[in-house]
């Protein structure tokens, strides 16, 4: 995703060199004598930063009319342009102390509901449209894929925002019944709507710490652990993928000097129709069993 060219990078140094350069233009007697001790100095300082201050504020709007870079509320009205609204997925809850605060679906995926609604100009005929008809049916539905094997035929499979992603049958039935409706679904075609097939995994992990006097290590097996979470959660869709790889480069932190992956022993990488959920994160301190026994070969 490259950066919009009306988007300004912004440099203090090169903006008060510029106001420097004018002033000795301006007044050329003072070019040899000016410090950094110089009042004027201190005026062009303080200019540079106002006028960074403001072209941060420009690029800032320009963000916020462009879908890949809009977040909060400048996302939720581009959304508008194309009717759909944020996701309430679990409303507030006052009764409990203190009160429980509302989930909204998140910016990521309510950008990539709102980059698949020009999909849904066609009735349900491409795969991109049930997908996106499929979303609509209820605030529930995190994911949806489908799958034609068949000529004729539609698989739906349903993935939930409620606990590993598991859909009740309540919400199958939403879903098939949203698909259904007469001015969705193309006459020709069977469609038939699943729940998912959850693939649950574990991450257990052992860090070595770089040599030396490492501090607050159970602040970095909490940061490591975050960002696991961030990981996982990343992929918590249909097809999702899990990578050795992506887990090592989210343990790899300052003073890590090596972590042992004992969890999971492989990739794991899901079909349209499964997800994978990670039930537990473990992160502990490699120690070294001193209590080995030297083995003498000669």
């Amino acid at each position: 995703m490259s950066i919009p060219k009306a988007v300004e990078e912004l440099s203090f140094e090169e903006i008060k060199i510029r106001k420097v350069t004018k002033l000795k233009e301006i007044i050329p007697t003072i070019a040899n004598q000016l410090v950094d001790s110089d009042p004027a100095i201190a005026l062009i300082e303080e200019s540079s930063y106002t006028e960074g201050l403001l072209r941060n504020r420009i690029n800032n709007s320009i963000n916020a009319v462009m879908l890949d870079y809009a977040t909060s509320t400048d996302l939720d009205n581009l959304g508008k342009l194309y009717g759909i609204d944020r996701k309430l997925i679990q409303a507030e809850d006052t009764s409990t102390v203190p009160p429980t605060p509302a989930v909204w679906e998140s910016d990521e995926e309510l950008r990539k509901r709102i980059m698949e609604a020009p999909k849904g100009f066609s009735v349900a005929g491409p795969k991109a449209s049930y997908i996106y008809y499929g979303k609509l049916a209820d605030a529930q539905v995190k994911d949806i894929s489908a799958v034609s094997n068949t000529p004729m035929e539609v698989d739906i499979t349903v993935l939930s925002y409620d606990g590993n992603g598991e859909a009740s049958d309540d919400l199958i039935d939403k879903v098939y019944e949203k698909l259904n409706e007469e001015e969705i679904r193309p006459m020709g075609d069977l469609v038939r709507v699943k729940g998912v097939a959850i693939v649950d995994f574990t991450i257990d992990l052992q860090i070595v710490f770089k040599q030396g006097n490492v501090v607050d290590k159970q602040v970095i097996i909490e940061e490591i652990k975050s960002n696991l979470q961030s990981y996982v959660n990343s992929e918590h869709k249909l097809e999702g993928f899990i990578s050795q790889a992506g887990i090592y480069s989210s343990s790899f932190i300052d003073n890590v000097e090596d972590v042992i992956m004992l969890a999971p022993v492989e990739n794991i990488k899901c079909s349209p129709a499964q997800a994978p959920y990670c039930s537990e994160i473990e992160v502990d301190e490699y120690i070294e069993n001193t209590n080995q026994v030297e083995v003498n070969n000669g």
